[in-house]
């Protein structure tokens, strides 16, 4: 998501920019259920440049309930003092004088209270109970860099396992800070999400899921024959094909073609609402397609099936 040019990831001491609430308790819902997502921690990272590295130190280690990795890339504020910048800042005086006072209300306790570093002793407990996975990348050109080498330190220091990287030739740019990287930057993303997977994994005969998926009656999406998911995913649910066909003003009917026998229900309702309907169980034969009539939707309206 966009942060704003200056929300420093943090809900402002004036009340008007309540950016972290807005991510957590507003937009991470609304993705969850809009998009075919892993709806827990285990299939979220947070990543983010500049001050977008500085919100995801904040939020990761706030939220490690939330979120399985941390990867902050050339992260920014990480001064004691946001308001003495670090040697070879551009950033205008004045403006650094605006944030200061609209984030923190020109508090320096309040500035050092929300730092990530503050938030990392004070949830450090949490942190390494709920296995947050932390990344630390800067270049070795950056300004930044020895304020992000402190930061490690400090992780060290208090017990937080992490990855610290300096990438050599490379200053404040978030591109070739990822080419430096090159093929190092990937093992971060697969081990995380492959650690989700693992821990996702269903115990007993899985329930068919739309993963979230929803349909708005006379949406394209829900016209006979359109695949309700383009592409067979990796993890848990690979095993299903899914598509969505026949649509009524009050119906749809789900094709699910399991690749393996197997027995399943699908649940079903409005979006944004706890699941009205539920079909019977029904078995599934290996490669071939069943359907479920998903019945009694509202017109014109936005619904979610799993």
């Amino acid at each position: 998501p966009h942060g704003m040019p200056t929300s420093m990831w943090c809900d402002s001491h004036d009340g008007r920019v309540p950016m972290e609430t807005v991510v957590i308790r507003e937009l991470l819902p609304e993705v969850d259920a809009s998009f075919r997502t892993i709806a827990s921690r285990e299939g979220r990272i947070l990543e983010g440049f500049s001050m977008g590295g500085h919100g995801t130190g904040r939020l990761a280690f706030r939220h490690s309930d939330l979120f399985a990795g941390a990867s902050m890339l050339g992260a920014g504020p990480l001064q004691q003092d946001f308001r003495v910048g670090p040697e070879g800042s551009r950033i205008d005086p004045r403006l650094r004088r605006f944030i200061f006072q609209r984030v923190w209300g020109g508090d320096p306790a309040v500035y050092l209270e929300q730092h990530p570093g503050t938030i990392a002793e004070a949830e450090q407990d949490a942190i390494r109970e709920n296995g947050l996975r932390v990344r630390v990348v800067v270049g070795a050109e950056d300004h930044l860099r020895p304020d992000n080498l402190a930061f490690h330190e400090h992780l060290t220091r208090i017990g937080i396992p992490h990855e610290f990287r300096v990438v050599p030739d490379v200053g404040h740019q978030p591109l070739p800070l990822l080419r430096g990287l090159g093929d190092d930057a990937w093992p971060f993303y697969r081990e995380v999400l492959a650690e989700g997977e693992a821990a996702a994994e269903p115990a007993a005969a899985p329930e068919v899921r739309g993963g979230g998926e929803r349909v708005r009656r006379g949406d394209r999406r829900d016209r006979p024959g359109r695949a309700a998911d383009r592409r067979v995913p990796d993890g848990p649910h690979a095993a299903y094909s899914l598509i969505l066909g026949r649509p009524t003003d009050h119906s749809v009917t789900l094709s699910v073609l399991s690749r393996e026998a197997a027995e399943a229900f699908v649940s079903f309702g409005p979006a944004g609402e706890p699941a009205r309907h539920r079909t019977a169980p029904r078995p599934l034969p290996a490669g071939e397609p069943v359907e479920f009539e998903l019945t009694g939707l509202p017109a014109d309206s936005a619904c979610r099936y799993r």
